[in-house]
Formats: structure tokens, sequence, C-alpha cells
């Protein structure tokens, strides 16, 4: 940690970066939001995938600033190569509603030389191989909790290997801090990606894995030490199975027969096709927890499927710009034979949950990755989680979504999903008697209005009805306005 923070440090106080004007070529906005619902509950597409801003009951009325300094032009006024750049953000929220609080969403320094970027605070982002415009959310990270500090280094955009246009790769590893969640204190956060991309065209092939740790901490409740030593951030960043005696003496019983921490991600295929008059785009996101279940394809069912079409835009007619289509499983968890087998594999990938970390896969109260996967504070459904937080992780859910132009200053956005929720595992067994369905239906229209450049108004109805929400119809009205 210490040595990648001085990293940071020196490209800061490099000379490209030392040369620009900080101060200058900012970006600032304020905005202004209204925010009601028939209920006091905030309609499932009003609140998910908002980074953690939108409380879940109404009324809400919510005010933001945000300052942003990109990074300079690649090349100064002689038209020489800038190497290196810094960057920072800023965005504070405010809202009025049955809690008023402050939040700061975004805090972050940022610093590039080439390629390399590093950045250290709170900064939104989305991983994994998804439609970042109209996904119902990518598994692991989809921007539905505010942002976990972290300091992250690696290449955040893809980079030729040997200067072949035809092949890049992208990388990144990182580490944070969770704080405190539930009865653990003061845990930590490893994170790492890496994907590769293949250009044969007019088709581009990417692959690629996401891996995270929750490690660390110490529990309140029942005054145990969770392991934070090197041998713990080791097996970490490496998720062996089998763990040296000497390594093992310093963790818990869990720690030492499973693995170190709750350990999740995906590992994701895809591929684009670009024509003349369309962009296709499909990706597979196969999940994994411990991996036993993964790596012998006993869970291959699980998983989130996407097939994005994108279409040339007619900015001044009414027409389709994007529809995504995406189908989402998460039953199985490894509780059915291997495949073409009979054999049961023996880890049961409970997707979100952990017994050491008993808020699972959250940050103060959201979900870290797909909303689809639920907690207590958000259902009415009564779904039993063996005082667990994450108390809905068994889903089969349908989403279709679609953006229109109706002319070149305005956008339509249209959402709607369909999902059967039929809450946790415990042993293999459906904590739910006869693997009960809830079903559950949630819908959205959000339009996006641009005038006189530095205006713009969004209006979104948003509408639950079935069994896992409250039934609620709400509404958002905001406006948004760019002073720099």
């Amino acid at each position: 940690m210490r040595t990648l923070l001085i990293l940071l440090v020196l490209l800061i106080f490099s000379e490209d970066c030392l040369s620009q004007n900080i101060l200058k070529n900012n970006s600032i906005s304020i905005g202004l939001s209204a925010i009601g619902s028939t209920n006091e509950s905030i309609p499932f597409w009003l609140r998910s995938n908002k980074y953690g801003e939108i409380p879940l009951t109404s009324p809400i009325g919510q005010i933001q600033f945000d300052l942003k300094h990109n990074y300079d032009s690649l090349y100064n006024s002689k038209e020489e190569l800038i190497n290196s750049g810094l960057g920072y953000g800023l965005r504070i929220i405010g809202n009025n509603s049955k809690e008023n609080k402050v939040k700061v969403i975004e805090c972050y320094l940022s610093a590039r030389f080439k390629n390399l970027e590093s950045y250290i605070g709170r900064r939104k982002e989305i991983f994994g191989l998804v439609d970042s415009v109209l996904s119902s959310g990518s598994y692991i990270w989809s921007g539905n909790a505010i942002p976990i500090p972290k300091f992250q280094i690696g290449f955040p955009k893809y980079v030729s290997v040997l200067g072949s246009k035809n092949i890049s790769y992208k990388w990144g590893i990182s580490h944070g801090f969770f704080g405190t969640q539930g009865k653990v204190e003061s845990f930590y956060l490893h994170q790492k990606f890496l994907y590769a991309k293949v250009r044969l065209k007019p088709i581009e092939f990417i692959a690629g894995l996401n891996h995270q740790v929750q490690w660390g901490g110490y529990n309140i409740e029942e005054n145990i030490q969770y392991p934070n030593n090197f041998y713990a951030l080791f097996y970490s960043i490496l998720p062996l199975k089998n763990i040296s005696k000497r390594a093992s003496e310093t963790f818990t019983t869990q720690d030492a027969l499973n693995r170190v921490g709750n350990q999740l991600g995906t590992v994701d295929l895809g591929f684009n096709i670009t024509a003349n008059q369309f962009s296709l785009f499909f990706y597979r996101q196969s999940l994994y927890e411990q991996g036993g279940a993964l790596l012998r394809l006993a869970n291959i069912k699980d998983g989130l499927n996407g097939l994005s079409v994108e279409l040339k835009e007619k900015e001044k007619t009414f027409s389709l710009k994007k529809i995504n289509l995406e189908y989402f499983f998460s039953k199985n968890q490894g509780k059915s034979p291997i495949l073409f087998t009979k054999i049961v594999a023996w880890e049961l990938e409970n997707y979100f949950i952990h017994d050491l970390y008993s808020k699972g896969w959250t940050y103060n109260d959201n979900v870290i990755g797909t909303p689809l996967i639920t907690n207590e504070l958000s259902t009415k459904a009564y779904l039993p989680n063996n005082g667990l937080f994450i108390n809905n992780n068994r889903i089969s859910a349908f989403h279709l979504s679609a953006l229109f132009n109706y002319n070149e200053h305005n956008l339509l956005e249209i959402k709607t999903l369909f999902s059967r929720n039929s809450g946790i595992l415990v042993n293999r067994v459906p904590i739910l008697e006869n693997q009960t369905n809830y079903i559950q239906f949630s819908h959205l229209i959000k339009s996006k209005t641009h005038f006189k450049k530095t205006n713009i108004i969004e209006f979104s109805i948003a509408f639950d009805h079935g069994e896992l929400f409250a039934n609620s119809l709400g509404a958002n009205l905001s406006y948004l306005k760019l002073i720099l």
C-alpha cells in the first residue's frame, strides 16, 4: 500500500503534471430533485443503480453539487506530447427526507502517466462486461451503492499488445476500506480485474474476469479478530484453497478450512459486431463465490446474459437509438450435479452471503452488485434470511430496456423488469417452503431534455406491482444547471 501511494505522489509531482493549471478546465454543476410516491416506498427503478443517493422512503428533496477536472489535452501549447495528467472529482448531495443526510458520493484525486492511471478516494465505477447505459446492473459492481473508498492502479482503458491494433487488454488492482458494516468493523476490500480484446473485423471478442474479497476486520459482537496480517492479504490476492500450516495458525476456522474472507466475482465473455447501420453487443457474466462450482460447471446455469443493439442515430426524428434485453438467473448456486455427471460440488455458491460478514456484499445498507439481489430493508415480502442481511439471491429475471431520440435535444428511456424471487439457500435447502416464487414487475419511463446548452431537465415515472416490493407509483423531477 505504501509503495502504491508513493507511486501516486510521484505521478502527481511529475514535470508534466506540475505544468498543468489544475484550477482551470473544470466542470461545475448544481442540481435540484423532487421525488415522491403514492406511499412511502420509492419504486425500484427510481432508487436502483443510483450509487446509494436515493433513500428507500419518500418524499425526498435533493440538492446536488458536482466538480470535475478531467485530464488536460494530450498536447501542450507547443504541440508536445504530455505524458501525464491530473484529475479530480467531487460530488455532494443533500437529502431532505425522513432522515436528512449529506453524502459525499465522489471525492477522488487521479493521476495518469501515459496509459497507467492511479486514483485514491471514492469514484463512480461499474465492473464487468455489460451495457452500462441500459442494463439492469452488472452482477458484481453495478453502481447501486455509494462508491467504496480505495486506492486503484492499472490500465482503465484497453491498451494494444506490442503495437498491434487487433489485440488489446486492460487491468487494475485496488485496495479499499469497508470501515464498519454491521457487526464487523475496520475490514478491507481487495479487487482486481483483467480483460482482453481481439478484433477480427467486423467482430471484437472480449474475455476477462474480476475478483473481489472482503477480508480482515474485527467482530464487535463476538470479540473476534479476523485475520488481517500478511498471510490474509496474500491469500486474498491469490485465492488458493490449500493454505500453509503457518498461515492457518493465524486464521479463523472458516478462513483456514475454506478461503480467506468473502471471495466473489465473475468470468465474462462477449463480442461486438459493427455494421454500417447498427452495432450488436452480446455479453455473458458467469458467477462465482468460492469458485468450486464454477470450475466444475455445476452452476453454469447461473449468470447474467445480455444483448444490446445500437442503431445509427437519426437525431431530428423520433427513432430507436438502442435496445437491451437481459436474462438473469441465480437459483442453482452449485446445488445441482456437475455438468454431465451425478457428482454434486461440495461448495455452495451462496451469492453475496457470508457467515463472518453478516451484511454480505453490501455497503452502507445497499447491495454493491446487481440490485436484483435484495436485502431485508428493501422488500415487503417476508423472506426469512437466517439472521443474515441479504434475504433474496435466488432469482430468475427478464429485463427489457430501450433508448429513443425524439429530437436532437431529447431522449426517452423505457425499462421493464419481470422477476421470480425465491429467497436464499441454507445447506442446499431453499429457506422458503415449497420453493415459493414471489412475482414482481417494475417499470420506468424517463425523459431527458437539454435546452440552452447548459440546462437539463429529467422527468421519471416508475411503477412497482407484485409480491416482493410494496405496490407504488412514483416520480422524480430533476433540474441540472451546468455552470462551467
